[in-house]
Order: C-alpha cells, then structure tokens, then sequence
C-alpha cells in the first residue's frame, strides 16, 4: 500500500531512525487494530515503558483512539506524546469535540503541515503546534536532466490515488473540451495511481469514453520512482476536491522532478503553490476555470518557464530537509515551546 498516510509514516519512521539510529527506533502496526485491540495496547504498553516519545499518525477516525490512549501512557509512564498530522483536516475535524480537543492540548507537540492549520488551532486555544511539511525520500533531478516538451500534444499528469474527491473527472473533462474547441490534441492526459475500489466502476466508464490519444490511464508507478516518470511532463494536474488536503505529496513528487502544477485553490494552496512561479491555481471545484487555463495559448510557455523554480521549490520538502527539522525537534526533545 502506497497512500499519502502510509508513504508519510513509513517516512516520519525513517527520519527518526536516520536521527536517533536505527536500533533507538521502534514502531507498531495500526492497521487493522480493531480485530485486536488488546494485542495493540499490550504493545503499546510495553512500548511507552522504555520510550522517550511516543509519535502517532493516525487518520480521522484513528486519532479518536490514539489520542487518548498515548495521553494515558504519558501521564502513566512519563514519555512524550506527539502527533505528526497527515493532511490539513484536523483543525475543522475537532472542532466541537471538546473531549478530544482537550486530549490533543495534553500533547507535548503536534506537527501539522501548514501554517494555516496551526493558526486555525491557536484560534482554538492550542500553545503545542509546529509547522513541519511533507518531507519526502526522492531523488531530486538536476537542471541538465530535466526532459522538455517541445510540440503538441503537451503531455500532462495524473499522480495519486484515483477516487471521486482527487477531480479526475473534471480533469479529464476540461482535456477533451479543450481539444474539441482547439479542434485538435492539444493536450494528452496520462492518470498514474491506484483505483480505490469504490470508483473502479465509474472511473472504467470514464476512461471506455476516452480516446486513448486524449487520455490513458497508466497503472501504477512505484513511489520512488515519481521523479523520473514525471520528468518529461509539462504539468502535474491537481485538480482535487479534498478540502482536507495539507502538502500533497503528489506536488511534491512533481517540484523533485522540476514540473509545475495545474491545481484547484484548496485550502492550504497557497503556502505550496506560488502562482505563476511553481504553478497556475484556479477556483476550487470550478472546472470551467480549469479548462480557462488550457485553453489560453501562452500556456506552455508559462509552464515551461517554471521549471527551475519548481525544482528549487522541491528542496523545501527534500528528505534532507527533514533530516534537518527533525533533528532540531530530538535535540529539543519535542518541546514545542523550544522551536
């Protein structure tokens, strides 16, 4: 499995090993634990009795149980609590839970990814925020290996998991529209990622209606490898519909690789997004204002003109880069108060 959540925990794991040495860093599987709950707080127990900090990266409804629980194992055997948030849903998902809420403030540091969702938990009376992004392990491409497209069809990406909430849909609709009214291919569409099972049927009729020289779906390319499939691309389209969004990692795998983003104006965009530098933002789930964008004819020369300041961009989510932060927060021993 390869979702954001999961690519961010194995990397967070590494940094910390990286950081601490491999044989100081030891981890416990989530996934599935409601079939054994008794297993996982047996090891949980025997984890917070000889740790110094406790670190989670649950999802929504898995910080509902964490929380608590790594709160209980702080007070009761004195190690550190700290969230690494995945994604930038949770100040709106607590709000009115006052019981969580009141779990989260007892942790000695939560590290969200952008400053937005930190000022949005001030606001809701948190002093133990950190900003500390998406790092992520890629080769990051050099300016003399950058691939660039010189001629129609301009080649674009798809690079995440494939459901209704990433806007394939309105990608895929503003392509085909945008050739019918150029009336020719002017832009190819290539979707990389994993089909989540509820939209299989849906996104199959999608792509059966799809000339195969507009649009095709490509499979699944490995993680560390984006970099070198997306090299070569004249955008990564990022058109979703995912308010919860935080720093996606698919712009990142796309700055490493020195192509910019066409991308809907979620919440946190503009902290990732510099318009007209790392990318061309447009109204969230306005697909015609996606398609005002392929269909001005400056484009590809815009975009072009991107790719060493995406590349640049890339450095600030670089695995490198979180060695650094993640260093700084150890030898502070997560004291949110210290950064």
């Amino acid at each position: 499995m390869a979702d954001g959540q999961i690519v961010k925990t194995r990397t967070v794991r590494e940094l910390l090993r990286d950081v601490c040495g491999n044989e100081n860093v030891r981890f416990v599987d989530t996934r599935g634990w409601q079939k054994h709950p008794f297993a996982l707080l047996r090891e949980c127990i025997e984890l917070a009795k000889f740790a110094d900090v406790l670190v989670m990266l649950p999802a929504h409804n898995g910080v509902k149980v964490f929380a608590p629980l790594l709160v209980f194992l702080r007070n009761r055997y004195g190690c550190k609590a700290v969230y690494s948030v995945v994604g930038g849903w949770l100040a709106e998902f607590i709000a009115g839970q006052s019981f969580l809420t009141k779990n989260l403030k007892s942790f000695d540091a939560i590290l969200v990814e952008s400053d937005r969702v930190k000022d949005l938990l001030i606001e809701q009376g948190f002093d133990n925020v950190l900003v500390v992004y998406n790092y992520k392990r890629l080769p990051l491409l050099e300016s003399s290996e950058l691939e660039r497209p010189s001629s129609e069809p301009w080649p674009l990406a798809i690079f995440s998991r494939i459901y209704e909430d990433k806007g394939i849909d309105d990608v895929v609709w503003a392509v085909r529209e945008a050739n019918g009214r150029l009336g020719r291919i002017a832009f190819k569409l290539d979707i990389y990622g994993n089909v989540l099972p509820e939209y299989k049927e849906h996104f199959d009729a999608l792509m059966g209606g799809c000339d195969i020289s507009e649009v095709a779906y490509k499979g699944v390319a490995p993680a560390g490898e984006s970099t070198s499939v997306l090299n070569g691309y004249l955008a990564l389209a990022f058109p979703t519909r995912c308010p919860g969004e935080g720093v996606p990692g698919t712009v990142v795998d796309a700055y490493c690789a020195g192509i910019p983003v066409i991308a809907s104006q979620w919440p946190s965009y503009a902290e990732m997004v510099k318009e007209g530098e790392t990318g061309l933002t447009y109204e969230f789930c306005n697909r015609e204002a996606l398609l005002d964008i392929l269909l001005n004819p400056r484009l590809p020369k815009q975009l072009l003109e991107m790719k060493k300041s995406c590349l640049h961009k890339g450095h600030d989510y670089s695995y490198e880069t979180g060695l650094r932060t993640f260093k700084l927060l150890v030898e502070s021993n997560f004291d949110a108060h210290k950064q």
